[in-house]
């Protein structure tokens, strides 16, 4: 509770005091209004209280008491003089009869004024509460203010955090790709020293072996360049952003500042405002303390004319102060204080729905800020570009100009050298009869054995006929070929070999363990240089399609075929497989590129066609370095499980032959087919007899056309080599169906036991005959037994 002012006496109303309540009342209006146009927490303008130098019912009630005080001590003087004055009696005493009158009036107008009193200082109590309530309201919001305007200093400092968050992640992403850049150097190091020893061996290809390693060297170092450019640069935008971070909540903090100061002048212009007019009511106070001490010093007569002029102020004040507080006005300002707090609420929503919109509006500034720095990066790069390739056209004109047409740079160089070379575009004598394929088959097992250049005099190359029958059936059952096995037992020397032993051609490729997707594997087109970086897979299919191979079977091994993924490097050939007589066409270019090689495709782009001599032989080991080929890629394959150890054999010295022809070879095949093809048709009637049924209850597996097309192109030929058609069943089963079931966690002992049983019982129908060790399930039986053993 404020303290009181120094005069007593009971409060009285005055119409000083109603001006400074309405106008303090204004200037808390005002006040609030200020503070929602200028979106601030503005502190409501304190009403006057008690501690003001008078309310209204305190003037007036000091003002009795005055009067009061002066008719006592003239009463007293003129009982002191009565004797004095007994001539002026008869005189006075009409005037006091009215005196007495007026006393007694007096009094009663005192009692009245003390009743109004009571009950002005109860009307006075509640306002005092009211007040106390809207201070203490004032105060929580206020409280609520400041608690949301730390929230968005916290929220500015968050978002700088999260820049600094995301810079770091720039630093971790910079960090791994310097690892990755550092991994490359290493393996374009490694690769230049392998490639180097192959150099060394191979000194007729040194020249254009070394220029190709050279070439990619280059580029690889300007694919370094220009990642670290692009670091660079995202290091430089990303200071830059931060920057501009720091810049937005450093006028974010001005504003507040700004908003801050703004309220504290207008809390200082009111105080002002009410200072000055409790001022203006001192000195009034000053000035009637100043007329009633004047007034002791009066004659009787002109006190009583005072006193009569202070009864008809009296009794103006009463009248005044009965119409002060109607019931019409005691209905207004209840009305006025539930405004108030109706308004008071809509300002609290007005303030979140502001900060909302501020939090959006924000956002929307950054968001349009960052849109456009990047449109005005984008135009510069779009800029320099469009500039770098007009230098680049007119430097290519007068290249082209200085050096002729001839003498141009052409897109394939690679491939050109290889239409250059005389001994590519003339063709090979090669025997054109019909093989027999068994005759064939014995001579491939004698010539891989004799063979001293793929093998030394200590350590021939040694293959079982089986494994030799099911890389001949293989050759017509798929193009595509996986030689599996543990590492040293001749799976990259097997397809050497063979084709050595055929009178092919062949060529390796050894893959990457970085290869990513097809560009790895046939190269790439760097439009800005108008070259085509051609691979060894390409030049070696190119190769495949010149004259030199045509009639000839041509192997391109992928040596570590699984070190990277062939489902992506590898795609399309793999898709291509799919699509049978049709021929495989590998896009180089979307556009036409001119002038290019002979043996290209130019329709829609530029393509190189994969030849019909062409097979793909893929190695593959199994470690913590390989991956796991995916079933699209051995549904589409031949599978060879090589032994671990090689077959002790000592054939004869093969005869010379001439190389056999792809069209005598695939005129072998057309025999086999008709002479044997009922093979076929027992493999698949023996799989959809007792097979079929227990594959899909128990292992919710099957197959489709593409496995019976496959048998019928491969048990035939296996046959014709001297093979059985248990032994044809055997591979297909094991490698094709009984595969599908490892890495399986799901398998129960039972379901392989029953698979096992129903292999081991139906067998001879397959076979019409005795089961023996040649045409027995030898490799169904220990591919079951590995998973039973891997289970228990």
């Amino acid at each position: 509770m404020a303290p009181r002012h120094p005069r007593s006496g009971p409060p009285q109303q005055n119409s000083h005091g109603d001006a400074l309540l309405r106008e303090a009342r204004k200037a808390a209006r005002n006040a609030q209004e200020v503070a929602e146009q200028r979106g601030i927490e503005a502190e409501p303008a304190e009403l006057p209280g008690a501690d003001l130098p008078l309310t209204t019912a305190q003037e007036l009630w000091t003002e009795a008491s005055r009067v009061a005080g002066v008719y006592r001590k003239a009463l007293q003087i003129l009982e002191r003089d009565t004797e004095n004055l007994a001539r002026e009696r008869d005189q006075l005493q009409a005037k006091t009869a009215k005196q007495d009158q007026d006393q007694a009036g007096l009094v009663r107008d005192t009692l009245q004024l003390a009743a109004d009193q009571a009950r002005l200082a109860a009307d006075r109590a509640d306002l005092e509460k009211e007040l106390a309530a809207l201070r203490r309201r004032t105060q929580e919001v206020a409280e609520w203010a400041a608690q949301t305007r730390q929230e968005r200093i916290d929220s500015a400092a968050g978002f700088m955090d999260l820049e600094r968050q995301h810079q770091r992640r720039l630093d971790e992403q910079r960090a791994a790709m310097d690892q990755d850049i550092d991994r490359s150097r290493a393996e374009a190091a490694s690769a230049v020293a392998r490639e180097r020893s192959e150099l060394d061996e191979l000194r007729q290809h040194s020249a254009t072996e070394l220029e190709a390693q050279r070439a990619e060297l280059e580029e690889q170092r300007r694919a370094l360049r220009s990642e670290q450019n692009m670091l660079r640069a995202m290091a430089e935008n990303e200071q830059e952003n931060e920057d501009l971070a720091r810049q937005r909540a450093e006028l974010a903090v001005a504003a507040e500042l700004q908003r801050r100061q703004l309220k504290i002048d207008q809390l200082t212009q009111t105080h002002e405002t009410v200072k000055a007019h409790a001022d203006r009511l001192r000195e009034e106070l000053d000035r009637r303390d100043a007329a009633a001490r004047d007034a002791g010093h009066e004659d009787p007569a002109r006190l009583q004319q005072q006193i009569r002029l202070l009864n008809e102020d009296n009794s103006r004040l009463r009248a005044q102060l009965a119409n002060s507080l109607t019931i019409e006005d005691q209905q207004l300002i209840t009305r006025l204080r539930e405004d108030n707090a109706l308004q008071a609420q809509q300002i609290l929503a007005l303030e979140h729905q502001c900060a909302s919109l501020r939090t959006e509006n924000n956002l929307y500034l950054i968001s349009t800020t960052e849109v456009e720095e990047l449109r005005e990066h984008r135009d510069h790069l779009q800029h320099s570009i469009s500039t770098h390739r007009k230098l680049l056209r007119e430097k290519q004109e007068e290249v082209d100009s200085l050096l002729g047409g001839e003498r141009a740079p052409r897109p394939f160089p690679g491939l050109d050298e290889l239409d250059a070379e005389p001994g590519l575009q003339t063709a090979r004598p090669t025997n054109r009869k019909t093989p027999d394929l068994d005759d064939l088959l014995d001579h491939i097992q004698r010539h891989i054995h004799a063979d001293r250049i793929l093998s030394s005099a200590s350590s021939p190359l040694s293959f079982d006929k089986r494994d030799l029958r099911c890389l001949l059936g293989g050759l017509a059952m798929s193009r595509l070929h996986l030689l599996q096995g543990i590492s040293g037992i001749g799976k990259t020397s097997l397809p050497k070999a063979f084709a050595r032993a055929i009178g092919a051609d062949y060529a390796v490729v050894e893959v990457q363990a970085g290869w990513r997707d097809r560009a790895d594997l046939v190269g790439h087109l760097n439009a800005f240089e108008r070259r085509y970086y051609e691979t060894t897979f390409t030049k070696a299919v190119y190769q495949a399609g010149c004259a030199a191979h045509q009639d000839r079977p041509f192997f391109v091994i992928l040596d570590e075929m699984n070190l990277a993924h062939p489902e992506q490097y590898f795609a399309d050939i793999l898709s291509g497989l799919e699509n049978t007589g049709e021929q495989i066409r590998l896009q180089l270019s979307n556009q036409v590129l001119e002038p290019a090689p002979q043996h290209l495709s130019r329709q829609r782009g530029t393509h190189l066609p994969v030849p019909p001599n062409v097979w793909f032989f893929g190695t593959s080991n199994h470690d913590e370095t390989t991956v796991q080929f995916a079933d699209k890629t051995y549904d589409r394959a031949n599978v060879i499980e090589l032994p671990a150890t090689p077959p002790a054999i000592s054939p004869q010295p093969p005869q010379q032959r001439q190389p056999v022809s792809l069209k005598a070879l695939e005129d072998a095949f057309d025999r086999a087919h008709r002479q044997h093809g009922d093979a076929s048709e027992q493999i698949l009637h023996f799989l959809r007899e007792h097979l079929v049924q227990p594959m899909r209850d128990d292992f919710k597996l099957g197959w489709g056309p593409r496995l019976e097309r496959q048998i019928r192109g491969y048990a035939p030929v296996v046959v014709a080599a001297g093979g059985s058609v248990g032994e044809a069943a055997d591979h297909v089963i094991a490698t094709r169906i009984v595969r599908k079931l490892r890495n399986r966690y799901a398998l129960k002992d039972s379901d392989l036991r029953s698979l096992r049983n129903i292999v081991e019982s139906s067998w001879p129908s397959l076979v019409r005959g005795t089961v023996t060790a040649d045409n027995g399930p030898t490799a169904t039986l220990a591919l079951l037994d590995e998973l039973a053993e891997a289970r228990g």
